[in-house]
């Protein structure tokens, strides 16, 4: 009997759920089509997320590539130039005034550079005094002024642009420094030492560059609204860009990468979120460029259709 009444129970209870199905057939359809069009909405929006994302890499990628070779094209044609009129300087310290001319004519064929220079060991030509530096700037107007600049209060032979070369034998590109003397504005130098007919390492021939150069290259053609580019160097100095809250985090995750290449994701100082890429220019330099966007810049439209 006991066992007769728990049958009639479950069929009860059977009865009841079958009766509450039917009559919610159609709520039970819609909850189930809004939870696969939830299934689905979720798919679409995290595939298009990724394809968003790897699409924006190869953007970004292409844009650093682009600004990479702009740079180091123009880099390379002034590092040619240098390279080739350090043995034209060799023939000519017989005649230390042809040294003028050399410095004039660097400067006047080539438009990228501001200034150029040949200074010399101290006391290679002792008539001429124990700093002799000749040195040919471009003017605002166009025109190409000469100047002597070596004297006591300008020791360029502690100079990074001297002491480098001279030192090591190399060609060298310098940390970018303010010239109160020769340019009066901020630049970096390109640098190469000279021989003399024993073999000896005697002057260094340079050519000087205005950041404001490197700063127009870097800020051509952008294509997001929040885009920030930044020119570094090896030493982690500003060359180009600007010297605000945003470079300095950035500057934080890229001196812990030791590939210097690549892409990262971070959070600024206000915690939003950003895309870093960076790139090494290469050649001579140890110069690394860096691009960098919003995140909202690359998914704030897909998530407002979300």
């Amino acid at each position: 009997m006991h066992g007769l009444n728990n049958n009639n129970e479950k069929r009860n209870k059977w009865a009841w759920t079958n009766d509450l199905i039917k009559s919610n057939s159609n709520l039970i359809v819609i909850v189930v089509a809004a939870l696969l069009i939830e299934l689905t909405t979720g798919v679409i929006y995290y595939n298009s997320q990724d394809i968003i994302e790897r699409t924006t890499i190869q953007v970004m990628e292409r844009e650093n590539n682009a600004l990479y070779l702009s740079i180091r094209n123009k880099l390379a044609e002034v590092e040619v130039v240098l390279n080739n009129m350090s043995w034209i300087v060799t023939d000519d310290l017989l005649q230390p005034d042809s040294l003028f001319r050399t410095s004039y004519q660097i400067t006047e064929n080539n438009p990228m550079i501001l200034g150029s220079c040949v200074a010399c060991i101290p006391n290679l030509f002792p008539d001429r005094g124990y700093w002799f530096e000749p040195y040919a700037v471009r003017k605002p107007d166009g025109t190409i002024e000469m100047k002597q600049l070596g004297s006591p209060s300008h020791d360029y032979t502690k100079s990074e642009f001297f002491t480098v070369p001279i030192t090591t034998g190399k060609s060298h590109w310098c940390e970018p420094y303010m010239d109160n003397v020769g340019a009066n504005t901020h630049i970096t130098t390109y640098c190469v030492p000279v021989k003399n007919g024993k073999g000896e390492f005697v002057a260094v021939v340079e050519a000087d560059f205005a950041l404001s150069w490197l700063e127009e290259i870097i800020n051509e053609d952008k294509i997001y609204p929040s885009n920030e580019r930044f020119l570094i160097t090896g030493h982690y100095n500003l060359l180009a860009g600007e010297d605000n809250a945003l470079f300095r985090r950035v500057l934080e995750y890229v001196k812990i990468d030791k590939d210097k290449n690549g892409y990262e994701a971070i959070e600024d100082e206000n915690g939003r979120k950003k895309l870093v890429f960076f790139t090494p220019v290469g050649g001579k330099t140890d110069w690394i460029l860096l691009n960098v966007l919003d995140e909202s810049d690359v998914f704030g439209k897909l998530r407002r259709i979300r």
